[in-house]
């Protein structure tokens, strides 16, 4: 659009000159306020918590449905080690109030913590999942 304004200007065609060069003004508005809407995005990304207790507190509900689903796999791999399955523990542990607000989900997330702690992964899993919806 600013090489035809320019084209236009140089045949001497003054209106058509105006309105191509509003026809780029827009086009670099638009450019800006997407620009501006990147930014926005890339600062939220860089937001979003680091644990599903995080998550739960800043309403992350998709970065948390994600950590869940990680949590669940987790725990479909039979071999998880001591460390691992306190790692588990402690995040759903801390994952408990926070999930509070978002009305079952904390009592979902504890039922699955003292499956975990019984040793039942099975039904932890099955906690997990019921806190995911």
């Amino acid at each position: 659009s600013l090489d035809e304004a320019v084209a236009a200007l140089q045949n001497a065609q003054v209106e058509q000159f105006l309105k191509d060069l509003d026809v780029a003004e827009n086009d670099l508005q638009k450019l800006a306020d997407m620009a501006k809407t990147l930014a926005q995005l890339q600062q939220q990304a860089e937001k979003i918590g680091k644990d599903l207790a995080e998550q739960l507190k800043n309403g992350q509900a998709e970065a948390a449905i994600e950590s869940l689903q990680k949590m669940m796999e987790q725990l479909k791999q039979a071999k998880l080690t001591p460390e691992q399955l306190a790692k588990l523990a402690e995040d759903i542990k801390n994952a408990v109030k926070p999930g509070e607000k978002y009305g079952q989900v904390g009592e979902h997330l504890d039922q699955a913590l003292q499956a975990l702690k019984s040793g039942k992964a099975g039904e932890c899993q099955g906690g997990l999942a019921a806190a995911k919806k």
